[in-house]
């Protein structure tokens, strides 16, 4: 049985949508104006963050050259403090501009309605440029010029996107204007139904989804098992045989020469003789078992 601690599962991020079509990854002029139905300075300029993350302007500047001119002259500088919240749009507004939706800042000096140029920068990078008309510096080929003074000149949602889809009532109303190719001709259109401004606290305008997303699939965690070793086989602990103890084999003393022989008993009566017999003092005895003629030994002393 595998062993070990519980791994902790990976978190799957939700996916956030992918925009169609060539989304930008800065703030973009979004939308302007060059006259307007007060007069010939009832002008505009928006800005669009298209990225997920609130973005500080403070000190960022609204500036204009001229169709054939190489000099930019600063418009209005962003007040300090001042946030592009996600998704959200900030306006800067001609003290002419008669629109409904209020500027967030201020101009005084109008722009040319047969070319001219607008860029937004930090203080010291330009962030986005749009040239229309006879603009000779603009992003690839130039915008439209606005035709009529109920219009303006709008970003695409996406390169599908038309004046209608982005209109009121329009499927692309509600998403933001992002489309960047770097092509001024390519990513603006004359919006032809009507001017539609938008400032701060217009809300936040995502992009369009690119579909479902398809959600990036989490690894099953399969915990790798601490391999239990394998015992070896024990081995037997061999019973000892006892060493017998050997019977001892007597070791028979052997009688040089032989055998040795079993004696034959003693069949009594046997006699002990002095010898002589008559004599006062016998200097010895002979042994016989008694039968005629027998004689076994003698043995003599003195006394």
């Amino acid at each position: 049985t595998p062993t070990g601690p519980t791994p902790t599962p990976t978190r799957t991020p939700t996916p956030t949508p992918t925009p169609a079509g060539h989304w930008a990854g800065h703030v973009v002029i979004s939308q302007f104006t060059t006259t307007g139905p007060g007069g010939a300075t009832d002008e505009f300029v928006e800005i669009y963050n298209p990225t997920s993350a609130a973005i500080d302007i403070s000190g960022w500047r609204l500036r204009y050259k001229a169709a054939s001119g190489t000099t930019w002259s600063t418009r209005t500088t962003v007040a300090a403090g001042t946030t592009l919240g996600v998704y959200s749009f900030y306006l800067f507004g001609h003290t002419s501009y008669t629109g409904t939706v209020l500027a967030n800042a201020t101009f005084t000096t109008g722009a040319a309605d047969a070319g001219g140029h607008y860029c937004i920068d930090n203080g010291a990078t330009i962030q986005d440029t749009v040239g229309w008309g006879t603009a000779i510096a603009p992003e690839t080929s130039a915008a439209p010029v606005q035709s009529g003074t109920a219009n303006s000149v709008q970003r695409k949602v996406n390169t599908s996107s038309t004046a209608a889809s982005m209109a009121s009532g329009g499927g692309q109303y509600t998403n933001g204007n992002g489309e960047d190719t770097d092509d001024n001709s390519v990513d603006f259109v004359v919006q032809t139904n009507g001017r539609i401004p938008h400032n701060a606290s217009s809300g936040q305008y995502p992009p369009p989804s690119a579909g479902t997303p398809t959600p990036t699939r989490t690894p099953t965690i399969t915990p790798t098992p601490t391999r239990t070793p394998t015992p070896p086989a024990s081995t037997p602990t061999p019973t000892r045989t006892p060493t017998p103890t050997p019977t001892r084999t007597p070791t028979s003393t052997q009688t040089p020469g032989g055998p040795t022989p079993t004696p034959t008993p003693w069949d009594f009566p046997w006699k002990v003789n002095f010898q002589p017999a008559e004599a006062a003092t016998p200097l010895g005895y002979a042994v016989d078992d008694g039968s005629a003629g027998s004689y076994h030994g003698a043995y003599y002393f003195g006394w």
